[in-house]
């Protein structure tokens, strides 16, 4: 693309999956707490007030009179939706354009991307034409897995005394900070954080938030947005409040974060080497997702707990149907130890379960430096080993389906194979890694670059290198 080409919005196509369109918009409307009927009564003012134009014959025949339970309904129609531009829907649902920007990125049947964003990003708020902030630019891959919907990667940019717009969407963001000094500002909490290079932030989507840049030097950003449109354990939360019958284990569960939030520092050091699980919840969704039909694959109709319960026995383990099921529902307090037993129960590498040993916290955690002071070291007994360091942050965000380590590997190392639900982000900090799956290997990947791949196949990270290599590792579990 020119520079000319990516500073225009003229001749712009957009096409959408109509499935994909229409989990975006429901989700979005559902964040405001907005009624169907008001954003159909804004689309319906806008065509109406578009009648002389051409090009809206196909979104009138979606969204007939302005009705968009069509639209909105991704069970109705899985089609592509083409539009001259995206002004009729974010006027209806009152959304940024730029937060539908990313559907720019062509989808690829693939189970693999990579790229280098400050090369092969295209941007888009001059593309868009949209108003995003002070000195801030905005670009996108231009490929993008085409099964992983809920993840939207953006690369920011902000010269001195620039800012993003604030806006909020669905899900979780990570915001990790690639150059300069930035303030992540979140209207909502007035939690205000300064990151500087090599930090990041995991926070809650929801809440009003910007990024501004705080020093006289340029900053550049890597941003992951994780949308959860359709499921995942935030939005199962949010069902539950919603229909103001909330269980006995969610009343548990919010009583858990209160109590998290009133902490003394002084009970905040007790666990920093925990020895029980604090997030349950986060680690019952977890072993959901390890039985579901899904993961499993090969029409194999999913674990149950009998078949559990027979592993279990097999191994010689004390876990009873009943058991089982309190520890899916979060519900069963579970020692460290035991951890490794599930991971021998549910066939998984040890260390996906470490980081539910940490308490979960709502609305944000930070880890505010590159020597990763905020992060504790995985025990050799889950993964580490002489080759292999892995570490992971002291502190989860609650209701969220993202696990977040670092992997530090010695030259010519790799890290055990294993395999997990949904898919996993490699973005090296320090020397260069390759992913391969069993014996079909992807071409290394170095500072500046990231790799997103389908995580349910077996995989592991290798360092084919002759110095050390460090990674960010970002699981979506789903």
């Amino acid at each position: 693309m020119s520079q000319d080409e990516s500073e225009s919005s003229v001749g712009i196509t957009w096409k959408f999956r109509q499935v994909e369109l229409g989990r975006i918009l429901s989700a979005y409307r559902k964040l405001r707490g907005e009624d169907r009927r008001l954003a159909e009564s804004r689309m319906l003012s806008w065509l109406d007030a578009h009648k002389a134009e051409a090009g809206w014959d196909e979104l009138r025949r979606i969204a007939p009179a302005g009705k968009l339970a069509k639209l909105e309904s991704p069970g109705l129609a899985d089609e592509i939706l083409t539009l001259p531009n995206i002004e009729p829907l974010t006027c209806a649902y009152e959304i940024p354009e730029l937060l539908l920007g990313s559907l720019l990125s062509k989808p690829q049947r693939h189970v693999y991307v990579a790229h280098r964003p400050e090369v092969d990003f295209e941007r888009i708020d001059k593309k868009i034409g949209c108003y995003c902030g002070e000195e801030t630019r905005y670009s996108i891959p231009p490929t993008r897995l085409s099964d992983a919907e809920n993840i939207a990667i953006v690369y920011h940019e902000l010269e001195a005394g620039g800012h993003s717009l604030s806006h909020n969407h669905p899900g979780d963001e990570i915001l990790y900070v690639d150059e300069g000094l930035v303030e992540v500002r979140m209207e909502d909490t007035g939690l205000w954080v300064r990151l500087d290079k090599g930090s990041f932030i995991h926070f809650e989507a929801g809440q009003l938030h910007s990024a501004w840049n705080c020093s006289d030097k340029t900053a550049k950003m890597f941003i992951i947005r994780y949308l959860q449109l359709s499921s995942g354990t935030r939005l199962d939360v949010l069902r539950e409040v919603a229909s103001l019958k909330p269980s006995k284990r969610l009343i548990k569960t919010i009583l858990e974060d209160i109590r998290c939030s009133v902490w003394t520092p002084l009970e905040q050091q007790e666990y920093l080497q925990p020895d029980q699980v604090c997030d349950r919840r986060g680690l019952g969704r977890f072993l959901e997702l390890l039985c579901s039909e899904r993961f499993l694959g090969d029409g194999h109709g999913g674990l149950t707990y009998n078949d559990l319960h027979e592993r279990s026995e097999t191994k010689q383990y004390d876990y009873s149907r009943s058991k089982l099921a309190r520890l899916h529902y979060g519900e069963a307090p579970v020692k460290k130890e035991q951890l490794l037993e599930l991971a021998d129960i549910y066939r998984v590498a040890p260390i996906l379960f470490y980081n539910f040993l940490f308490p979960a916290f709502r609305y944000a955690i930070a880890v505010q430096d590159k020597d990763e002071k905020g992060m504790r070291l995985i025990p050799r007994e889950f993964g580490s080993s002489d080759g292999v360091v892995y570490k992971v942050p002291h502190r989860r965000l609650a209701y969220s389906d993202i696990a977040i380590a670092t992997a530090t590997l010695s030259p010519r190392e790799s890290t055990p194979e294993n395999r997990h639900p949904g898919y996993e982000l490699l973005k090296p900090l320090e020397g260069e890694v390759a992913v391969k799956f069993g014996t079909t290997g992807h071409p290394p990947i170095t500072r500046g670059e990231y790799a997103l791949f389908c995580s349910d196949s077996r995989h592991r990270v290798c360092n084919f290198g002759e110095a050390p290599a460090r990674v960010l590792i970002i699981r979506f579990l789903e």
